[in-house]
């Protein structure tokens, strides 16, 4: 995938909409809660939205042949005291990668694991 697919997918799963030019539109009218835009400045990929009093720029740089540099900054004037940032080193990975998302007291995994416990016991059980 070339950079410039990367960028489009990337820009895509975020809901972003840079303009045809490249350049962010970040009127006040084109963002609304949970809206983001996205542009490439050099060797980082960039997207800002903002709602109410939020503001949240993440930054996506690809710092090796397997790694990206992930950085966010949230400005909320009723939350912080001032900008927090923090920054996230991700490492390609081999095999396969699995969803982590945060589920109520994940019943569901818990369940099928159960689940698999007990015909595990069962197949030892009859001998099989």
């Amino acid at each position: 995938m070339s950079g410039a697919d990367t960028a489009a997918s990337s820009s895509s799963a975020r809901g972003s909409h840079g303009s045809a030019s490249g350049t962010p539109d970040f009127t006040p009218t084109c963002l609304r809660n949970g809206d983001a835009r996205g542009y490439r400045e050099g060797d980082t990929l960039h997207f800002q939205g903002s709602g109410a009093n939020r503001r949240v720029v993440e930054r996506f740089t690809r710092v090796g042949e397997n790694t990206i540099d992930w950085g966010r900054t949230v400005e909320d004037d009723t939350a912080l005291s001032g900008p927090w940032s923090a920054t996230l080193l991700f490492t390609r990975a081999d095999g396969s990668l699995y969803e982590y998302a945060c589920h109520e007291r994940n019943d569901g995994m818990e369940n099928l694991l159960g689940s698999a416990r007990i015909v595990e016991h069962e197949a030892n059980a009859s001998g099989r």
